[in-house]
């Protein structure tokens, strides 16, 4: 479950310690009528603020440094720690050179290999019904369709591990069905592997499925949020607003989103240039 509206359900903390405008607070209350997953979370927090409020200064520290600071001061700590320990003397000068190269190398790996997700939380993904198209008896299915069947049956039950098994081998032997491909990229979402997700919903594009192209777009726009691609998503969203159909609304707030995220993104890059 995800907010329904990130931009004004960031607005929680102020919201509970009641320093919202009159203006913000009335959205915001209308939102939590709207948004389960704030309205939840309004009441996981409210004994961490209710503490907050009666031990201010406890949290203070915390609250007056951002999470870079801390890492800094972390960092400081754990180097006042390395020098402050007792080194033979043969071993001081060779140290001296490879503990700040080390430092540097471990910095450069972390950089590169744990790249800033800021678009991945906004991807909704959940499970939707399946409604089978083929009524025939269980006797007249072919091979693949009793694959479908089981793996649908293990979709319908959450487990989606079971499912991509079973449909994995379904569209092997039945390539060209789309609701198989369909549900095995859904199958794989809700696991958070967005990329053999996206192959399958390119199949079912290639297959020209119509009532499953509004699902496809929605879906290949969530995949790309979930590897951090916004300029992809939101050509998928924009898609799906296009064809006015029930993904339209979310899609809008998604676009919104993206948009604010990207345009403060490169506000931050021009100042720091």
């Amino acid at each position: 479950m995800k907010c329904i509206d990130p931009k004004i359900g960031k607005l929680i903390s102020l919201y509970d310690f009641d320093a919202l405008s009159p203006e913000k607070k009335a959205r915001f209350e209308t939102h939590l009528m709207e948004c389960d997953y704030c309205f939840q979370s309004l009441y996981r927090l409210s004994s961490v603020i209710e503490e907050m409020r009666e031990n201010p200064q406890a949290f203070a520290p915390v609250l007056s440094t951002t999470r870079s600071e801390r890492l800094v001061d972390r960092a400081k700590t754990l180097w006042h720690q390395l020098i402050n320990v007792k080194v033979p003397a043969p071993l001081i000068r060779p140290l001296a050179v490879a503990v700040p190269v080390m430092v540097a190398l471990v910095v450069a790996l972390f950089i590169v290999f744990h790249p800033t997700n800021e678009y991945v939380g906004l991807a909704k993904i959940e499970p939707i019904p399946y409604i089978p198209l083929n009524m025939r008896n269980s006797l007249q299915l072919t091979k693949a369709e009793k694959l479908i069947r089981q793996g649908m049956e293990f979709y319908g039950s959450g487990d989606y591990s079971r499912a991509i098994a079973e449909l994995s081998r379904a569209v092997d032997m039945a390539p060209k069905n789309a609701n198989a491909h369909f549900y095995l990229a859904l199958s794989y979402l809700l696991l958070k592997k967005p990329d053999p997700a996206i192959e399958h919903l390119q199949k079912v594009l290639e297959l020209n499925t119509d009532f499953l192209l509004e699902k496809c777009y929605w879906y290949l726009g969530n995949a790309y949020l979930l590897k951090n691609k916004p300029k992809k998503a939101l050509k998928f969203f924009k898609k799906v607003i296009k064809m006015k159909g029930v993904f339209i609304r979310n899609s809008e707030l998604l676009v919104r989103a993206i948009e604010e995220r990207m345009a403060k993104s490169n506000r931050g890059k021009f100042e720091q240039n």
